[in-house]
């Protein structure tokens, strides 16, 4: 099908298509730097080992209040021993019944503390293997976060990079699109969102370069006698074609 536009935007509009495939393609390396992806991997690492730590704590959770509770026990009995002991080193004037007692309850209390010793070491037994799993899983999200950090650090470079990129594209882009009128922009604009970044196509031997499939030849023949300034779409993909 033709249509008629002067020339020379035609020319311009096969320049801005270059130039704009020059943009989607440093776009699609922003997109897809190694830096990314390896963030990406590293954060899912810290997420499997944020889950193994939640695991660790709460099997560290029975024993680790049972041994703050009996430590707890310890200090209170460990104090009541000394409180009685000083009142029986300062005498005050307890009858020997009532020292009797007291020395009785003493050695209650060493044993009852000496029962809690031995709870509290069990627990620390129970504990021991499980805070060392623990050091171990902290040490390793550690390693990630502060690989984490130099991978983002290298992808901001990289990322500015390419902004310098696109920004020089971007100033390149703007006269050209001030040669193109602005329906045929338009067109060209919406034939490059439905067919994956490429609007318009040389023709290259009676091929269409962006679908690659040859022209019949009453078409051929029709843009051959047409004028400059005629306008084409390919009839088998529907993009701009520019002779």
């Amino acid at each position: 099908m033709a249509e008629s536009v002067p020339a020379g935007p035609l020319q311009r509009l096969l320049d801005l298509q270059d130039l704009d495939l020059e943009l989607d393609r440093l776009t699609w390396r922003r997109e897809h730097l190694p830096e990314r992806a390896e963030l990406t991997r590293l954060r899912d690492e810290v997420g499997r080992v944020d889950a193994e730590r939640v695991r660790i704590n709460k099997l560290r959770s029975g024993p680790a209040t049972r041994q703050t509770e009996l430590e707890k026990s310890i200090d209170e009995a460990t104090e009541r021993i000394r409180t009685i002991e000083k009142q029986l080193y300062h005498g005050d004037g307890f009858e020997f019944r009532v020292q009797q007692a007291m020395a009785d309850e003493v050695k209650a209390l060493e044993r009852r503390r000496s029962e809690l010793e031995d709870s509290e070491i069990e627990a620390l037994e129970e504990l021991e293997p499980l805070d060392n799993e623990l050091e171990v899983v902290e040490a390793r999200r550690a390693e990630l976060v502060a690989e984490g950090s130099e991978h983002m650090t290298r992808l901001h470079k990289a990322e500015g990079e390419i902004d310098a990129e696109l920004a020089g594209f971007e100033a390149r882009r703007a006269p050209l699109v001030s040669e193109v009128p602005a329906e045929l922009e338009a067109e060209y604009e919406r034939l490059r969102k439905k067919f994956g970044g490429v609007g318009v196509a040389r023709l290259v031997k009676g091929s269409c370069s962006g679908c690659h499939l040859e022209l019949p030849a009453t078409e051929l023949d029709q843009i051959r006698h047409a004028a400059p300034s005629a306008l084409f779409h390919c009839d088998q993909c529907g993009r701009l074609l520019v002779p």
